[in-house]
């Protein structure tokens, strides 16, 4: 055997351990690196030779065989997903948070805001009502008018404000959506281009570890962004996807972009550009992350909020407006019938105060006795949004039309006698005693009478006597039925700001769907006479075919007593309204109800239920206060989850500087024990060359 087989692995020993050092002097280099892993080197003997004498074989000494990446696969997985739980949860606190900033209701903040406005809209009807129990000289009529006048222009110009800020919150939101698509696909480039790095170096046998954890920490950057599905090929790149649709694959990538939203081409859906094709939609592939927190911001809980706002102000509109209509005003001491709204508009956007009322003076007050009407207005806060019983057009009956028969009306358990003499007028007082409870108008000028009432209504009618009247006399006659009404116009697809469609021509046209995203099918039940009717929708159904389902549950009866009128175009506001016929034979108005068995039929449709005025924005502050501090909980539930594991990943991948010194000093004795065998060795070869030589060697 050679005497150089010793120096070979002196020097083999030293290639290793100076690599050994240099990986501590890497991994302290790195110490403070996000995302990196300590790296170990793993030194190993190196391949023996046989020894021909027999003494079996010889080591031929040691070699660094890999250097390991210290890292744990399986909890990178879990830091994506929470990651993307973390991504999400923080973009719905922020957007909660400047959302209670916009409503100091939620801070417990009450002499501001629109609760503020709306209690001194009604104050100012309950002062009104007020002065018309003091002696005429003592009244202040006109001052209080000017005061409601007042009050309802600065809730009017809240409500209008607030939903043009939530507007341009879901603009700000839309354009973070950019950005983060953006962002996203400069990281969707970097992970490809490390897939190409990777991929090279694993075919020329290389192990490159430091490239494998930038690739891992642009992946968990993405992560945060939006949830992706990451597998590894068989040569180390990895392959990314969404929805089942390739964002990287290797050293190959589709980038993302934004394009015109399915609902409003303003706020923008996010698509994908397979091999630079026209971007398809993936947002509803898009459930965790910033972009899922964004979308679900801008589209759900902003939009949300917006049509609450327009629920309370069609509402307002609608029901204000059918009680004011029908009064008279004073004016230079006649009472003129005014038949002018209160309030204009059709949602929150354009909800103002009728110029018509000119300051206030024009505000009625009476129907048939003086502040009867203003009585009325002051209680209206406790009536139901979108629920009430009405009539159809009585041609020819007005406020002075008798009866013409005897018997009892009990709404809601309350009797109500009337007398064949009694005319309109003196059945829509009689009502209006219970004022508290339900309360009545008739509007002459349309010949049709409308209620309210703090519950839904059971109406019946009987004799003196309490008995049944069959066929009811009084409720034929004036052909009431109970009616629900979406409480805001419907959002229709394409469109955020028109929601308007006029004429079936043009519903049809346009194809609408349902303006909230329901479910892939649904069921919506309808409460009536003690029985349900379940009526079954898709989620490609459009809303007028299902209300053609709820309008004929009944058809098959011999006389159905319910009936539909699915949608009516009052003054270019839209409604989705039903109701109930009493029935040739029927005595009575009996309740029904609309909800969901499964699916948000009722919720695309703005139908509220039994929600009064006074309990709806209260309502809405209460779910923006309880959601508020969920989203901070959760925000900081992901927080804890994502810094825990980082934590334990941390305790796997984290360079000890002391244990990093350390092993560099055992391999520097390493180092120094192969240089003193080299030593020796030289000693030998020295022997061997100079003592040995021939004495007639000169090389002179």
């Amino acid at each position: 055997m050679s005497i150089l087989l010793g120096l070979e692995a002196a020097i083999k020993s030293m290639r290793a351990s100076t690599t050994a050092v240099n990986t501590a002097s890497h991994n302290i280099a790195n110490m403070n690196t996000e995302g990196y892993s300590k790296q170990t080197a793993t030194i190993s003997a190196t391949q023996p030779i046989n020894n021909y004498n027999g003494a079996g074989q010889l080591g031929t000494g040691s070699a660094v065989s890999y250097i390991q990446r210290v890292r744990n696969i399986y909890l990178d997985t879990q830091i994506r997903t929470e990651l993307g739980g973390l991504g999400e949860s923080e973009i719905l606190a922020d957007t909660y948070k400047t959302l209670a900033a916009m409503f100091p209701e939620v801070s417990g903040v009450s002499n501001s805001g629109i609760s503020a406005q709306l209690e001194a809209f009604w104050k100012g009807w309950e002062d009104l009502a007020a002065e018309f129990t003091k002696p005429i000289a003592d009244r202040d009529i006109e001052s209080i008018k000017n005061q409601i006048y007042s009050a309802a222009n600065g809730l009017a110009g809240l409500v209008r404000e607030r939903s043009s800020a939530l507007m341009s919150l879901q603009m700000d939101l839309n354009a973070a959506l950019r950005l983060n698509v953006q962002e996203a696909n400069d990281y969707i480039k970097q992970i490809a281009s490390f897939n190409q790095a990777i991929v090279k170096a694993k075919t020329a046998g290389q192990v490159p570890n430091d490239i494998l954890d930038k690739r891992e920490l642009a992946i968990q950057n993405l992560s945060k962004i939006m949830n992706v599905y990451v597998a590894e090929r068989a040569d180390g790149a990895s392959v990314i996807t969404i929805g089942g649709r390739i964002l990287v694959n290797g050293a190959e990538y589709n980038k993302l972009a934004t394009m015109a939203g399915t609902k409003d081409a303003k706020l923008e859906d996010v698509g994908i550009m397979d091999a630079g094709a026209a971007p398809v939609s993936i947002t509803k592939n898009i459930d965790s992350g910033r972009l899922a927190g964004i979308i679900e911001s801008r589209d759900v809980v902003i939009q949300g909020y917006i049509t609450d706002l327009d629920i309370l102000a069609s509402s307002m509109i609608t029901v204000v407006n059918k009680f004011h209509k029908t009064g008279v005003t004073d004016v230079a001491g006649v009472l003129t019938q005014n038949d002018r709204e209160f309030f204009t508009g059709t949602r929150a956007a354009d909800f103002r105060v009728s110029e018509q009322l000119q300051g206030g003076t024009m505000i009625n007050d009476t129907k048939y006795q003086e502040g009867d009407l203003a009585e009325i207005m002051a209680n209206l806060d406790n009536k139901l949004m979108s629920n009430w019983v009405t009539s159809n057009k009585l041609a020819g009956v007005t406020s002075d039309t008798t009866l013409g028969s005897t018997g009892k009306l009990i709404i809601n358990s309350i009797e109500i006698d009337f007398a064949a003499t009694d005319t309109v007028r003196d059945l829509i007082q009689k009502i209006n005693i219970n004022v508290e409870d339900f309360m009545a108008v008739f509007d002459d000028s349309n010949n049709s009478l409308f209620m309210s009432g703090s519950q839904y209504f059971n109406i019946e009618e009987t004799d003196s006597a309490g008995n049944a009247v069959i066929p009811p006399v009084l409720l034929n006659k004036i052909k009431m039925f109970q009616e629900q009404v979406s409480a805001a116009p419907v959002n229709y697809y394409a469109s955020s700001t028109g929601n308007k469609v006029v004429g079936a021509s043009t519903w049809a046209t346009q194809q609408n769907k349902f303006a909230v995203d329901p479910t892939a099918s649904g069921t919506v039940t309808v409460n009536f006479e003690g029985k349900n009717y379940y009526i079954d929708w898709t989620e490609t159904q459009i809303i007028n075919l299902t209300a053609m389902n709820i309008g004929f549950i009944d058809a098959s009866a011999a006389k159905p007593n319910f009936v539909l009128a699915t949608f009516k175009n009052d003054e270019q506001k839209i409604y989705f309204s039903s109701g109930i016929n009493s029935g040739a034979d029927g005595n009575r108005v009996p309740p029904f109800m609309i909800y969901d068995q499964k699916g948000n039929f009722t919720k695309s449709m703005n139908l509220v239920g039994a929600v009064r005025f006074q309990d709806h924005f209260e309502s809405t502050m209460g779910k923006l206060k309880g959601a508020l501090l969920s989203a901070k909980n959760m925000e900081s539930q992901y927080d804890t989850t994502v810094e825990s594991l980082k934590g334990m990943q941390e305790e796997v991948t984290a360079v000890d500087e002391n244990a990093e010194i350390a092993t560099a000093k055992l391999y520097q004795r390493q180092y120094d024990a192969s240089v003193r065998l080299m030593a020796v060795i030289d000693q030998m070869l020295n022997m061997l060359i100079n003592r040995m030589g021939s004495p007639s060697s000169n090389i002179e």
